[in-house]
């Protein structure tokens, strides 16, 4: 059976776990709610994913693909979302307008150059890919420098694992849709996504975080040994 058999299944999947992953941000949200306070968070974000679901959104429809339409529909209502909720709680409300009218201004600038600018539609639409994809790209390439961190110090401990995993079946199942589709603005971004997330999952087992190795030792450690190992402990 060809790839494109399973069209539907991988677009569903990629549907659902997009989705759940979007979701995720409720849980930051009711922190800043319960505190009265987003703290020294970035609003950049929500604020960045928005801009980035819109872009997304506007080539979905151009191409006229129903999955990245309404994927990104319910992305960009939910980061919208989430950004207002940062503003109504944060300290430095500034800033946020700063960042939010920067991104709404791009927004509609790029709209503008895509409805009047460009006067063939195929150009439009790659012009549009090539934001987005752009976008996709930098979101993806923005945990390098946690990476080299890890290899600095030898440590997994600032690595979020299970946000990790996730974006590991998610970039795959985004690109196999682009696979299928034949389309270049949603293949490479993800699949330069997967590769990322692979590396990241790899260095879970060369370098371990040290808290799980004093979990692990402490645990099996002789009655003495235990002593040592608390004393040990800062």
């Amino acid at each position: 059976m060809a790839l494109e058999d399973y069209k539907d299944l991988i677009s569903t999947c990629a549907t659902i776990t997009t989705i759940i992953q979007f979701l995720t941000g409720i849980t930051v949200c009711r922190k800043y709610v319960s505190n009265g306070s987003t703290g020294e968070s970035s609003s950049a974000p929500f604020v960045v994913g928005a801009l980035n679901a819109f872009c997304w959104l506007k080539y979905g429809l151009m191409i006229e693909d129903t999955t990245v339409t309404f994927v990104n529909f319910v992305g960009a209502i939910l980061m919208s979302s989430y950004a207002v909720c940062f503003y109504y709680y944060c300290s430095r409300r500034l800033t946020v307008q700063k960042q939010i009218v920067s991104a709404f201004s791009f927004y509609v600038t790029l709209n503008l150059y895509l409805t009047y600018g460009e006067s063939e539609a195929s150009a439009a639409r790659y012009m549009c890919g090539l934001v987005a994809s752009g976008f996709a790209i930098g979101f993806f390439a923005s945990p390098l420098a946690t990476v080299m961190h890890v290899f600095r110090t030898r440590s997994t401990s600032t690595l979020p694992f299970y946000m990790i995993f996730a974006n590991f079946f998610l970039t795959a199942q985004w690109w196999l849709y682009g696979v299928i589709l034949d389309d270049n603005f949603i293949k490479i971004p993800n699949f330069l996504g997967w590769c990322l997330s692979t590396v990241q999952l790899s260095l879970f087992i060369l370098y371990p975080s040290e808290e799980k190795i004093d979990a692990v030792s402490y645990n099996g450690a002789r009655p003495k040994e235990r002593k040592k190992s608390i004393q040990s402990i800062p």
